[in-house]
C-alpha cells in the first residue's frame, strides 16, 4: 500500500525541480555567454587585422609590402591571442585602463631585465647579436601591438586617439629612458674590447641596431654615442699598438744611408716605397745608394697600414654619410697618428741623438725625406681608401666629379 504524498514532499519536488530548471537555465546562459565571448573574440581577431593599413604607409613611410611581411613574419612566430583575449574581456568590463596600466608596468620591469648585467657582464659581453635581437624584439612586439590592438590605433574617433597617445608616449617614456643605459653599457664593453675584431663586431652590430630602431619609427639620435664610443676605443687601441710599431723601428734602425749591392737587398718595405719606385731609381745600375736609412721606408710601410686598419673600421657599416665626409674622417684619424704617437717619438728620438752627431745628421736627412713622402701618402689615402667607402660606380662617379673640378 504506497504512501501518500504529504504538502512538505510537494513542496521539496517543486523545489527539486526548480533548482533543475535553475542549473538548466545557468548552464544554458553560461554556454551562450562562451559563445557570445568567442563570436567577440573572432570578430575582434578579424578587426585587429584590419587595425593597420597594410597597403598604406608604415610608422616611418615603408610600403605594405614591408609591413605586410613583417606582420606575417611576426605572426609565426609570437601569438598574440592571449593578449587580445586580455584586452577584449578587461574592456568588457570596463576595466581597460587597469589592464593597460598592469601591461606597460611589466613590460617596464621586463625591458629592465634586458638591461640588467653586472658590471663584468657588460664587459665580457661578446655575443652583440643576441644582445641586440632582444632589445629589438622587445620594442617590436610593443610596436607591433601598437598598430594592431583595437584602440592602440588613432582610428576610432577621440578615443582611440587618446588612446593612441598613451601607448606611443609609453613606448617613447621606454626607448627614452632605455637609451642612456644601453649607450652606458656599450662604452663599458667598447673599453673592455682588446682586439680590433671584437670593436670592428661591435660597431657592425650597433650600426644595425641603430638602423633598424630607425625603421621602426624610434629616434635614434641619442644612439650615436654608442658608435663614438666604439670609435674612441678603436683609435686609442690602434695608436697603442703603432707607438709599439714605431718605437720597434727607431730602435732597430742603424741611422747609415741605405746601399744596395743587387735586387736582393731589396726589401717589401723598399720595393713599396714611392722613390724606389721611380724611373730614376729603377734605371740605376747596381749597387745603389740611397740618402736614408732603413727607418724611411718602414715608417711609411706602417703609416700606410695604419690608414688601412683605420679605413676598415671607417668602412664599416655607417651612417649614412658622403664619401668626402669619410675621407674626412680618415684624415683626421691619421692626424691623430702623427700628432698623438709619431711627433712625439720623433722628438724623443732627437733628444737621445743630441750627443752623438753622425745619428744626428741621419735623422735629419731622414726627416726630410719623410716629409716628402707625406704627398705619396695623402695620394695613398685618396686612391686605396676610396675603394673601401665606395661601390664601383659610385667611385667612378666620384673620380669623374674630382676630374672636372680639377679641370674647372
Amino acid at each position: 500500500m504506497g504512501r501518500e504524498t504529504s504538502s512538505s514532499d510537494c513542496d521539496d519536488l517543486d523545489l527539486e525541480s526548480s533548482e533543475v530548471q535553475q542549473s538548466h537555465t545557468n548552464n544554458a546562459f553560461q554556454s551562450n555567454r562562451i559563445n557570445v565571448v568567442e563570436a567577440e573574440l573572432e570578430e575582434l581577431t578579424q578587426l585587429s587585422k584590419k587595425q593597420f593599413d597594410f597597403d598604406g604607409k608604415g610608422v616611418s613611410g615603408e610600403d605594405g609590402a614591408y609591413w605586410r611581411s613583417r606582420k606575417n613574419n611576426i605572426e609565426n612566430l609570437i601569438n598574440f591571442g592571449p593578449i587580445y583575449r586580455c584586452l577584449h574581456i578587461h574592456s568588457v568590463s570596463g576595466e581597460r585602463s587597469e589592464f593597460e596600466h598592469y601591461y606597460f608596468t611589466q613590460r617596464r620591469k621586463q625591458c629592465q631585465l634586458i638591461l640588467s648585467l653586472s658590471p663584468s657582464q657588460q664587459s665580457s659581453l661578446r655575443n652583440y647579436g643576441e644582445f641586440f635581437s632582444r632589445v629589438v624584439g622587445f620594442f617590436l612586439v610593443d610596436d607591433y601591438l601598437r598598430h594592431t590592438m583595437p584602440g592602440a590605433a588613432a582610428s576610432g574617433g577621440s578615443g582611440a586617439a587618446a588612446a593612441a597617445s598613451y601607448y606611443q608616449s609609453y613606448l617613447a617614456d621606454l626607448w627614452g629612458a632605455l637609451v642612456p643605459r644601453l649607450t652606458k653599457i656599450i662604452a663599458r664593453n667598447a673599453s673592455s674590447c682588446t682586439t680590433t675584431g671584437e670593436l670592428l663586431s661591435l660597431k657592425h652590430h650597433c650600426v644595425l641596431f641603430e638602423r633598424t630602431m630607425a625603421n621602426l619609427g624610434f629616434h635614434t639620435a641619442g644612439l650615436n654615442e654608442m658608435v663614438e664610443s666604439v670609435r674612441r676605443q678603436f683609435s686609442h687601441l690602434l695608436i697603442d699598438q703603432w707607438r709599439n710599431r714605431f718605437e720597434g723601428i727607431f730602435k732597430n734602425d742603424n741611422y747609415t744611408a741605405i746601399r744596395l749591392e743587387s735586387a736582393s737587398d731589396l726589401t717589401p718595405e723598399l720595393i713599396a716605397y714611392p722613390y724606389c719606385r721611380s724611373v730614376e731609381f729603377t734605371t740605376q745600375p747596381y749597387p745603389r745608394s740611397l740618402v736614408f736609412s732603413p727607418m724611411v721606408p718602414q715608417i711609411y710601410a706602417a703609416v700606410g697600414d695604419y690608414i688601412d686598419a683605420s679605413a676598415q673600421f671607417i668602412a664599416a657599416p655607417s651612417a649614412d654619410m658622403a664619401w668626402t665626409e669619410l675621407e674626412d674622417s680618415l684624415n683626421r684619424a691619421t692626424n691623430i697618428l702623427f700628432t698623438d704617437c709619431l711627433a712625439a717619438l720623433l722628438n724623443s728620438t732627437l733628444e737621445a741623438a743630441e750627443t752623438n752627431l753622425l745619428r744626428l745628421i741621419q735623422l735629419t736627412i731622414n726627416l726630410s725625406e719623410l716629409e716628402g713622402a707625406c704627398e705619396h701618402l695623402q695620394t695613398y689615402l685618396h686612391e686605396h681608401a676610396r675603394p673601401k667607402f665606395l661601390s664601383p660606380a659610385s667611385a667612378t662617379t666620384a673620380t669623374i666629379e674630382d676630374q672636372g673640378d680639377e679641370v674647372v
